[in-house]
């Protein structure tokens, strides 16, 4: 899946996660992606910046497959999305945190026992991603045409 649909698909995902997940408003999240001045001129370019914003927010996901914890539901983790939205989706680090994050929301759909279903639609093709925690945690993808609507 080219990283714009993953992309789109993981803002599906964390605009609707399980209300099992405790909500926070903006003004009370734990999260904080913006990055200033001083940290780009420190890393050298904004998506290094924000790389490392990514880095300090998660914490290292080294020894967790990948995993990262996502805590709350609500307009602070959407954030990410635009964030990472921002940086070129060709940039490696920015491929693998959209790629974990995506792991991340769904594990947390899994420990709620909520079923999901995903449809990403572009111009050709209608991208169908299907999961059931109830009976096994898959992922399943089917290829749909669709007409395109305008």
């Amino acid at each position: 899946m080219d990283t714009k649909k993953q992309l789109a698909r993981l803002q599906h995902l964390l605009e609707n996660l399980p209300n099992s997940i405790p909500f926070h408003d903006l003004k009370s999240t734990h999260y904080s992606f913006s990055v200033s001045g001083e940290e780009i001129e420190d890393y050298g370019d904004e998506t290094s910046a924000i790389n490392r914003r990514l880095e300090i927010v998660f914490g290292s996901r080294h020894n967790t497959g990948g995993i990262v914890p996502i805590v709350e539901r609500g307009p602070g983790i959407c954030a990410v999305v635009s964030v990472l939205a921002k940086c070129p989706l060709s940039d490696g680090r920015i491929c693998l945190w959209i790629e974990n994050l995506c792991s991340s929301a769904e594990n947390r759909y899994t420990e709620s026992g909520k079923e999901g279903r995903i449809y990403l639609l572009d111009s050709n093709h209608g991208i169908e991603l299907t999961w059931r925690s109830t009976v096994a945690e898959h992922t399943s993808i089917s290829y749909k045409q669709e007409e395109e609507v305008i």
